[in-house]
């Protein structure tokens, strides 16, 4: 641009000049002359950005330093969130449990104070481990979702399983089951067994020894050994077949036994000996009767029988003064 045809302001002043605006309103800095004449200089160039560009850049240098921030803010905390996380993991890796004890004060006020937290309508959960030192009293109902493992001995006064229950070992001092029982191993009973109703063997029964006061079989009984018959003596009477001064024992019990008889003077016939039964039987049972003396043998024998005893007779007068004749007996109701 040319300053030819721009006005010259001399002054004689040693001060500085006042700066003069032009005529589009930009100040110009004043020049002094050699002279020191006061000359306008052209107008200083208009900047083409605005004003405003110099605040987004504060603003955009702020947001980049916050942002710097919470970046570091939140790596810190995530470093101390995994610290965490580490620590718990290895805590329950290693089966070690941070327990936190009661003292005696708080033991002394919970002892005399019955304190009652929430109600019945409300759950109390309890996400960490608890350890009970002392005794624990429930007076309401107990499910548990999950396994319950018992260290020491487990005392229940009565017990009762909806479900399948599997036990490896159990000490039961009184069982009592209203319902079927089924065992699927082999069951040993050492202080016997008492059943008061029927039983039922669909296998082989096996007993050292059966005492009962009734057997009764549905079909044929079979023995692989001898068959002996005890009990009480049965009680006798001498009959008059035996003469004069004759006797007759009896060595057996109501099942079977031996009668031996020794005649004396002028045997008659008649009966020889009566057996009263121990226990009598309900109905009249058969005797059978065999000689088991050569003597005895040839003696004209019979059995009368009833449902209390029977006798030993004869039909026809028995050899006097005979001793040995022996007749066995077997009873079958």
């Amino acid at each position: 641009m040319d300053n030819k045809n721009q006005p010259i302001i001399e002054s004689d002043s040693l001060e500085t000049p006042a700066e003069i605006p032009d005529q589009t309103g930009v100040v110009s800095a004043p020049q002094t002359s050699t002279a020191g004449t006061i000359i306008t200089q052209a107008p200083l160039p208009r900047s083409d950005k605005p004003s405003e560009d110099k605040g987004v850049k504060k603003l955009l240098g702020k947001l980049n330093l916050y942002t710097f921030l919470l970046i570091l803010v939140l790596f810190i905390l995530g470093g101390i969130s995994y610290y965490a996380v580490l620590q718990n993991r290895k805590a329950v890796q290693d089966g070690t449990l941070t327990t936190q004890k009661l003292t005696q004060d708080s033991l002394d006020k919970l002892a005399s104070t019955d304190t009652t937290v929430g109600d019945a309508k409300q759950t109390l959960n309890v996400e960490s481990n608890a350890i009970f030192a002392g005794g624990v009293i429930i007076h309401g109902n107990v499910d548990l979702a999950g396994t319950l493992k018992v260290g020491g001995p487990l005392s229940l006064p009565g017990l009762t399983v909806g479900g399948t229950t599997s036990l490896d070992k159990a000490a039961v001092k009184s069982l009592t089951d209203s319902g079927d029982a089924s065992f699927q191993g082999k069951v040993t009973i050492q202080n016997g067994i008492s059943v008061t109703g029927g039983g039922s063997f669909s296998g082989t029964l096996t007993a050292g020894q059966i005492s009962a006061d009734s057997l009764l079989l549905g079909k044929e009984l079979q023995l692989s050994s001898h068959i002996v018959t005890s009990g009480g003596t049965p009680g006798h009477t001498n009959g008059s077949a035996l003469g004069g001064g004759g006797t007759a024992s009896n060595n057996g019990n109501d099942t079977s036994g031996t009668v031996t008889i020794n005649t004396g003077n002028s045997a008659p016939a008649g009966c020889f000996i009566t057996l009263t039964f121990v226990r009598a039987y309900a109905n009249i049972p058969r005797v059978i009767v065999s000689p088991a003396s050569s003597t005895a043998g040839g003696v004209a024998y019979y059995v009368n029988r009833t449902t209390s005893g029977f006798s030993i007779c004869t039909s026809a007068d028995a050899p006097d003064n005979t001793s040995g004749m022996a007749f066995d007996y077997i009873v079958v109701g």
